[in-house]
């Protein structure tokens, strides 16, 4: 750009390597010297969010959102929180970068009991962050409810008793496909978290553990991932 006394005035013609870094230009002919410098006339933002949105489906959490123009982004982080203030990450996404529309979506199968709250994290490969408004999902506080507190699952199951259960349940945990891969008995304390062990040899993969009680029985989705 060039000051003409008045304004400063575009005096680019050509341009190349990238403007976050370095590159060079090419001006257009000029009648003299004067005062010059380097500018941006226009600089595309890595990414446009288009929306962000959570939705209930039975006992789990659907995450979805659509972005566009896409260049330069690291990754998408969905965090969840369980009371407004207290964040952690349930899922992380890789980003296409294609420069288009994009659609994207995660589960959570980790119930909710009274509320839950979701946001999405935008990682730019430049290092910087950028988080979505936050959406909540609303939660049914049923008599006598048996919440699984970590999904996916690792080496062991943590089981939290609501509601007045205290009882002693004997459980198996399914495959998906069918296949019962371990059962035994376990005793649930209201208001306590219970640590059930998984079998060394129980591979990664989607199943169903079956509580049976002698007043109630319950059914809770899992993933396990055995890395």
């Amino acid at each position: 750009a060039n000051y003409d006394g008045s304004f400063w005035r575009s005096q680019g013609d050509t341009a190349t390597g990238n403007p976050a870094t370095t590159g060079s230009i090419t001006s257009d002919v000029v009648a003299g010297f004067g005062r010059f410098t380097f500018g941006l006339t226009h600089t595309a933002l890595p990414v446009k969010l288009i929306s962000f949105d959570a939705r209930k489906q039975n006992s789990q959490v659907l995450l979805s959102w659509i972005s566009a123009d896409e260049h330069d982004i690291a990754q998408y982080i969905v965090e969840r929180s369980n009371d407004y203030r207290n964040f952690f990450a349930i899922g992380k996404m890789p980003a296409r970068n294609a420069g288009r529309t994009e659609s994207y979506a995660l589960e959570d199968f980790t119930e909710v009991y009274k509320a839950a709250y979701y946001r999405l994290r935008t990682i730019e490969k430049s290092g910087k962050e950028s988080l979505s408004q936050v959406k909540q999902i609303n939660g049914g506080q049923q008599e006598g409810q048996v919440v699984l507190v970590n999904n996916p699952v690792t080496a062991h199951l943590v089981l939290l008793a609501r509601n007045e259960i205290q009882q002693h349940f004997s459980y198996t945990i399914h495959h998906v496909n069918g296949q019962q891969v371990q059962q035994g008995s376990i005793q649930l304390l209201n208001n306590n978290r219970t640590r059930l062990l998984l079998q060394q040899d129980v591979v990664s993969g989607a199943y169903l553990l079956t509580l049976r009680g002698t007043t109630k029985s319950y059914t809770i989705k899992l993933l396990i991932d055995s890395r």
